[in-house]
């Protein structure tokens, strides 16, 4: 209960400044947005959930790892995919861009890539 007390904390405080700081800087700090997609994307994130997983053992970590590769793969495509259709009205790209997350997440389940 601890570790989830610990892991529900870190990860509420993460996301927690995420939309603080979106919140005061969004609309006024013109590259805003560039860092926040840099500290997404950036391997600080990766190492909080490898440190969960860390917790098991290294089969817990070989398996975070690979299927983290899957899931950034995947999020390389979605936005390649964006900036190859940039052009169009933003909310088709939004629309675009959660179909793609919410199919790619639903075969991702269904053909039960999480058991390789």
């Amino acid at each position: 209960m601890k570790t989830v007390l610990f892991d529900g904390l870190m990860g509420g405080c993460l996301f927690g400044l995420i939309s603080y700081l979106s919140n005061i800087y969004g609309k006024t700090y013109p590259d805003f947005y560039k860092i926040l997609a840099f500290i997404w994307a950036v391997p600080l994130t990766n190492f909080y959930l490898l440190l969960i997983a860390a917790r098991k053992d290294k089969t817990a970590m070989k398996d975070f790892s690979i299927h983290s590769i899957i899931g950034t793969i995947l999020t390389l495509t979605l936005a390649i995919l964006t900036l190859i259709i940039i052009d169009l009205d933003k909310n088709i790209i939004i629309i675009i861009a959660f179909l793609f997350a919410l199919i790619t997440t639903l075969m991702y389940f269904l053909f039960e890539i999480y058991k390789y």
